[in-house]
């Protein structure tokens, strides 16, 4: 073997020994990139976890604080409404005007058959004293 090809064999072998190495270093950096990388996503998720918490308290909170508002304004409309009368009264006394409006319809006609019996004693009467 002469001495250039030792030479090659050599710088041929350093050549690998140095791209083998910068392609574990390159592993090496990517590995811990992504170590980093989970790291910090960790962090992210854990911050943002917590705000989202922070978020949805205060949602809750709102939402808690409106219901106690509707409840109290129902409760003074309840009071308001209290002493108006209900469907069922209303029905009621719908039937109640009903059964009066026949009764009374049924008064009238008899009234109307009296006042006609009561004219007729009336002319009758009237017509005696004109005869005598």
């Amino acid at each position: 073997m002469n001495q250039w090809e030792a030479l090659s064999i050599g710088a041929l072998g350093a050549a690998v020994a140095a791209g083998l190495k910068f392609a574990f270093d390159l592993v090496a950096a990517r590995i811990g990139w992504a170590r980093e990388d989970r790291r910090g996503l960790k962090q992210r998720v854990e911050t943002g976890d917590a705000q989202a918490r922070a978020e949805i308290s205060r949602v809750e909170k709102e939402l808690a604080e409106r219901l106690n508002a509707t409840d109290r304004k129902l409760a003074r409309l309840e009071e308001k409404v209290g002493h108006l009368p209900t469907g069922a009264d209303v029905k009621a006394l719908t039937q109640e005007v009903a059964v009066a409006r026949r009764e009374t319809a049924r008064l009238a006609a008899g009234v109307e058959g009296q006042s006609m019996t009561l004219k007729t004693i009336m002319d009758y009467l009237l017509g005696q004293e004109k005869r005598s």
